[in-house]
């Protein structure tokens, strides 16, 4: 079954039989856990196209686990007083945050295309500006739970639900 990018109903065939417009089967579904982390990635030098909210904040999900799960492993080698088991999981924390920087970077720009927030940075005197809100999305997130913009946009067709 395919989401109308117009209008969201369901729909068959090559065109919405509500609204008209044409469906694009070729339009990604709204991934799952597992499928959201893997796409994300994948893509992880792409800042082109746009996330749904469920792959964003799936990946946000699986980083955040990812980080609770290594402070605590942190916390218990530096109970137990054993430097060389706090010094390596402190650097697997601090590989981790280098590793996941680029791919959280990406997903969060693509999130912020979905909702047409994003611009282009064709221009240079507006770069630092546009920098500056990937930064303050990054930092904070409730901004990233708005919905979708409804129907395809400038960065790409909305990514379609699972039913």
């Amino acid at each position: 079954m395919i989401y109308c990018p117009q209008c969201e109903t369901e729909a068959q065939g090559a065109f919405c039989p509500r609204c008209g417009a044409a469906l694009d089967p070729a339009v990604p579904d709204i991934p799952g856990f597992g499928d959201a982390v893997k796409t994300c990635l994948k893509k992880s030098f792409t800042y082109r196209g746009r996330a749904s909210r469920s792959e964003y904040w799936y990946f946000f999900l699986a980083l955040a686990t990812a980080v609770v799960i290594l402070l605590i492993l942190l916390v218990s080698f530096d109970d137990l007083h054993s430097r060389k088991g706090t010094v390596a999981v402190a650097a697997a924390l601090g590989a981790f945050y280098l590793i996941t920087f680029a791919p959280f970077l990406a997903v969060t720009v693509r999130r912020l295309h979905d909702m047409s927030r994003a611009r282009r940075t064709d221009r240079p005197r507006a770069f630092p500006l546009r920098w500056l809100t990937v930064i303050l999305a990054v930092i904070c997130p409730f901004v990233l739970a708005a919905p979708s913009t409804p129907g395809p946009n400038r960065y790409g067709p909305r990514p379609r639900r699972r039913k």
